[in-house]
């Protein structure tokens, strides 16, 4: 069991669905789950309030309001969750007011957290109203799993990898088949190349021979496509077509990744993926 998944939580529309997804993959991993509701605030008295003008602040009595409220619904979630799932995993809650990062931080040096849930809850740039995203990936050491606006939870079957062909590769994957045996999916470790020559080839092989030897996972194959329409579209189309139920990426891998995690093409791959992206970092 170890570690807990932290599901950070927002009151919306898809709320329902989105702590469900959470609640069932927290179930399947045999792990207990910490629901986060932050609200990003600095609480001074009435009076102060009045004459900052500051949108970031709010009275005593408005904070201690909207915590009530906060617990209220965070309650009658879990409620719903326990009714309608059998053998619901431990859940547990909390409200914050305040920093979001530091929050967080303080979280991670007095629990252990194996997983972070999150999701893109816009049709748009979600990136463009909640810097939070971007700003966990960055600056926590920690697997970030996001969700797509309004995503169904479904058993993933099969799992993409995008790699190149790099040591590190081996380090996640190992973690990815962890993952990838509560299911039973297939993972496609998935590498984008601008040709498929005899040496690209080679290297497919020998990775697939090592694959096979370093992770003792026969449900893993490797695949090479062309990425001449841009990696991040057609690594879409590819998990699309094939069926994928969630993509896989490490933030910190050298190559071609590095082109993907330029800020500008992480915004642009997180909120237009419509399938669930995991990011794992180098060395977790």
């Amino acid at each position: 069991m170890e570690g807990k998944i932290l599901i950070i939580t927002h009151f919306n529309y898809y709320t329902e669905e989105y702590l469900n997804y959470g609640c069932e993959l927290a179930r399947i991993m045999h792990k207990p789950v910490l629901l986060l509701h932050i609200y990003n605030k600095v609480a001074l008295p009435s009076g102060f309030v009045s004459q900052t003008n500051l949108s970031n602040t709010l009275s005593y009595e408005d904070l201690e309001n909207h915590e009530k409220l906060a617990i209220s619904e965070l309650e009658k979630q879990i409620n719903l969750i326990r009714l309608g799932m059998t053998d619901a995993p431990q859940i547990d809650y909390q409200v914050a007011t305040g920093f979001e990062m530091a929050i967080l931080d303080k979280i991670f040096a007095n629990q252990k957290i194996d997983l972070i849930l999150t999701g893109n809850y816009s049709e748009t740039d979600f990136l463009s109203l909640d810097p939070l995203i971007p700003a966990i990936i960055e600056d926590i050491n920690c697997p970030v799993w996001i969700l797509p606006s309004g995503y169904r939870y479904k058993p993933v079957s099969k799992m993409i990898y995008a790699t190149d062909y790099n040591q590190e590769d081996i380090h996640i994957l190992k973690k990815i088949v962890g993952i990838a045996r509560q299911f039973n999916a297939h993972i496609i470790a998935l590498h984008f190349t601008d040709n498929k020559s005899f040496d690209e080839r080679v290297r497919q092989e020998g990775f697939q021979n090592l694959l096979d030897k370093q992770t003792g996972y026969e449900n893993i194959s490797v695949k090479i496509i062309s990425s001449n329409d841009g990696i991040k579209d057609t690594l879409n189309d590819y998990a699309d077509k094939s069926g994928s139920g969630l993509i896989v990426m490490l933030k910190k891998n050298r190559g071609f990744l590095q082109k993907i995690f330029k800020a500008d093409e992480t915004r642009k791959m997180i909120y237009r993926t419509q399938i669930p992206l995991l990011i794992f970092h180098y060395k977790e």
